[in-house]
């Protein structure tokens, strides 16, 4: 048994901006990678963002993209790797490397995916979110005292509504927020 019995609407609401802002810090990404004038796979730009890089990473992905660069030679002689990318003059590194820093840095980007270089949100994110922010009665007895808490809640706010007192009271499993009771949900797990 897993009966909902309260969704925290507002935290919900907060995940989802900082998701959305992510989104957008992800897209914001993909077109400073873009800007370099090399094509990237959506698989190079995901590892990218949920790994990280800097100049270095990028270029690596420009030489192992380009089989040009896997045997490039001067004067005959191969050049190494880690030359190669001194080498490599790529326009627009500079910010894609810091647009790459601010995307992984974000508080959801495990929810955020690439599709043909547009940064989307996941299916499952807001379900996840929103079940993140919900409290389950998972017994009877649960459920039980949630209903007990609500009604209480419901009583002692009817009673302030008639008389208009509303003393400093504690109870177990309900908060005073702005002069009416509510039920203190997590109350339940504890």
């Amino acid at each position: 048994m897993k009966t909902e019995i309260y969704i925290n609407e507002k935290a919900v609401l907060e995940e989802l901006r900082i998701l959305e802002e992510t989104r957008e810090t992800a897209q914001e990404m993909c077109e400073e990678l873009e800007k370099t004038g090399q094509i990237f796979s959506d698989i190079e730009i995901t590892t990218l963002l949920r790994k990280g890089g800097n100049e270095n990473s990028i270029k690596d992905l420009i030489i192992k993209n380009n089989a040009d660069f896997e045997n490039f030679r001067i004067g005959g002689i191969k050049i190494k790797h880690e030359k190669l990318r001194e080498l490599l003059d790529t326009p627009n590194i500079e910010n894609a490397s810091e647009a790459i820093c601010k995307a992984k840095n974000s508080t959801f980007i495990n929810f955020i995916i690439i599709e043909k270089g547009e940064a989307k949100i996941s299916v499952e994110a807001e379900n996840r979110i929103k079940e993140k922010n919900t409290i389950f009665a998972t017994t009877d007895e649960q459920l039980k005292v949630a209903n007990i808490l609500k009604n209480a809640a419901n009583a002692l706010n009817e009673l302030y509504d008639l008389t208009g007192i509303c003393k400093d009271v504690y109870i177990n499993g309900l908060e005073v927020e702005n002069k009416r009771f509510i039920p203190d949900f997590k109350y339940l797990k504890r």
